[in-house]
């Protein structure tokens, strides 16, 4: 007697595990990885001097830092010196490139973090530069050094959410969980643009739910937000319009057995005002009855954009002085 309870009892306790997780695909994913605000880091390495005399040779060092989560594929880095008074130099020539105090390279890769490798994948560009000659009137000259790396990025963000099929709480039955208003996920989803928070409503539509999530997205980088695919015109020379800045793409929204098909979102690309925004995906399918028990589940979102980090170098060119 005391097994066919025993039977009952872990029958009932995996149907209501069943009920609080859902159905469908599950979503594993170590969440520690994909925390954090900070994307590619851009910065000067080594002892590079601040002071130099005209006509010398140093060795710019650049060091690009992953802190994220995600890999970088063929991102493009460029380096501007004040034209006349530096120039890139090999062997004591200087670059034949259309505009000698210009140097972009493309094609940099650095790895993400996975479960098995945790550190930072970074890379150190060594590039010799000639410092040019002051007039005969001048003793001196303040220029500075700018360097900029563009590249793609991701971000994936997963929480909990309560599929509520009795929001308004009209059942005498108890519930595995209620509708959650607002989850808060400000600590970031490793890079440098993330999703703030989302808050999330059941709409009731005759008999039958359609949840509503409302997700906030926000640049809290010391960057800027670029179109993704754009990340090459971005560090470039070329004269670019507004469409190729602030914009990011939602790339899929899952829950249960559900993805981003069976939700309209509006707007379709987000556009950041103010380095923030909010996008409102709403569920357009009819499978969620009332009848369904409510349940807790995963949501998973990710999205794509580009990222723009740069740095600066402030340098004093100092004169010979020949007597």
């Amino acid at each position: 007697m005391s097994k066919k309870i025993s039977l009952v009892i872990l029958l009932v306790s995996l149907l209501f595990i069943a009920g609080c997780t859902g159905s469908g695909k599950k979503t594993n994913l170590n969440k520690e990885i994909y925390k954090g605000t900070q994307g590619v880091l851009t910065s000067f390495y080594g002892n590079m001097p601040e002071e130099v005399f005209e006509g010398e040779t140093l060795s710019l060092a650049v060091k690009f830092d992953n802190k994220g989560a995600y890999e970088v594929k063929n991102a493009k880095f460029v380096v501007s010196l004040e034209k006349e008074f530096m120039g890139f130099s090999r062997g004591g020539y200087i670059y034949e490139t259309m505009f000698s105090n210009v140097l972009s390279q493309k094609g940099k890769i650095l790895e993400g973090k996975s479960s098995f490798t945790d550190y930072d994948d970074f890379h150190v560009e060594e590039i010799p530069i000639k410092v040019g000659q002051l007039d005969d009137f001048s003793e001196y000259h303040d220029t500075t050094i700018l360097t900029s790396f563009c590249y793609d990025y991701y971000g994936i963000a997963v929480a909990d959410v309560c599929i509520d099929t009795d929001p308004h709480n009209i059942k005498l039955n108890d519930k595995v969980c209620s509708e959650i208003s607002s989850i808060s996920l400000s600590s970031g989803q490793g890079g440098p643009l993330i999703i703030d928070r989302i808050e999330t409503r059941m709409l009731v539509d005759n008999n039958v739910i359609k949840p509503q999530f409302k997700i906030f997205f926000r640049n809290v980088g010391s960057g800027t937000v670029i179109t993704p695919g754009k990340y090459a015109q971005v560090c470039s020379s070329s004269p670019l319009g507004y469409e190729s800045y602030n914009s990011m793409k939602l790339t899929q929204l899952e829950f249960s057995s559900y993805n981003l098909n069976d939700f309209e979102c509006l707007p379709k690309d987000l556009m950041l005002i103010k380095n923030e925004d909010f996008m409102t995906c709403t569920f357009k399918g009819n499978s969620i009855g009332r009848n369904i028990p409510t349940y807790l589940t995963p949501l998973k979102v990710e999205f794509a954009y580009g990222y723009k980090d740069t740095a600066s170098k402030q340098l004093k060119i100092k004169k010979i002085q020949r007597y």
